[in-house]
């Protein structure tokens, strides 16, 4: 009888290579709600805060008060046990408005490797319990660089707790009411959406801050708009004539 031909194969101590990848973060799902937003409950507290400052921007008051903001503004704090009256609420509050930034000139120290300097900062902010979503405020100023103080009407969500706040009431008091009363929040507002002092604006509440957008009355469209598809290709062009389209102005 003939010998069994051996299968071929990987011999059983030999070890399979298996490729590894570096696992990557699943990207950030877009986030958009627009239901109302609430910022209500407010309180005082005063924030000490470090940042390293490049040498070139030291004499620069606004780059470094920027930096201020950038680790402070919105950002969540823990609730005292004193005013977490009920367990089922959030314990979180967030850091919704700078009053002011105080540099401590005297804690000034510099990296030997990199040169940046670093500061210490003592920051007069106001939190609030924040829900995210659509408000609609007044501009008061501008304090900080990109940054808007508005004016909010205070309120707390349908079946929310009231709570009542103990401390500095006329900190307090002078920023909010739960009642109703008005809030000031500082806001984060880019240059592409330049605001002025006085005028209406919406608030956009969401993970990780506030921004501030002006609300302008629609314009008149310039003209009509046609679908118009070549060679498979559907596109949207405007359907008015070529010298009024050309001077900005809608057809007569």
């Amino acid at each position: 009888m003939g010998s069994r031909a051996k299968r071929s194969g990987p011999s059983k101590g030999g070890k399979k290579r298996v490729e590894t990848r570096p696992a990557l973060p699943p990207p950030i799902p877009p986030f958009l709600c627009l239901c109302r937003g609430y910022v209500y409950a407010p309180q005082p507290l005063t924030v000490d805060v470090s940042i390293r400052v490049p040498l070139q921007q030291l004499r620069n008051r606004e780059a470094v008060n920027d930096l201020v903001l950038r680790s402070v503004l919105h950002r969540p704090h823990a609730t005292p046990s004193s005013l977490d009256q009920d367990a089922a609420e959030k314990t979180y509050f967030y850091v919704v408005h700078v009053e002011s930034i105080l540099i401590h000139a005297d804690s000034a120290r510099q990296s030997e490797h990199t040169g940046d300097v670093q500061l210490c900062a003592t920051t007069e902010t106001v939190l609030a319990r924040v829900e995210y979503g659509l408000l609609v405020g007044v501009a008061e100023s501008r304090k900080f660089m990109d940054t808007m103080i508005v004016r909010l009407q205070g309120g707390t969500p349908v079946g929310g707790m009231q709570q009542h706040h103990h401390g500095d009431d006329n900190r307090t008091s002078s920023h909010s009411s739960d009642r109703g009363g008005a809030l000031l929040v500082t806001a984060r507002c880019l240059d592409a959406e330049p605001v002025v002092a006085g005028q209406a604006v919406l608030l956009v509440s969401e993970p990780g801050t506030l921004r501030c957008l002006a609300i302008r009355p629609p314009r008149p469209a310039l003209g009509p708009f046609k679908l118009q598809v070549e060679n498979g290709e559907a596109e949207i062009r405007p359907d008015w004539p070529a010298a009024g389209r050309a001077a900005g102005e809608a057809p007569q």
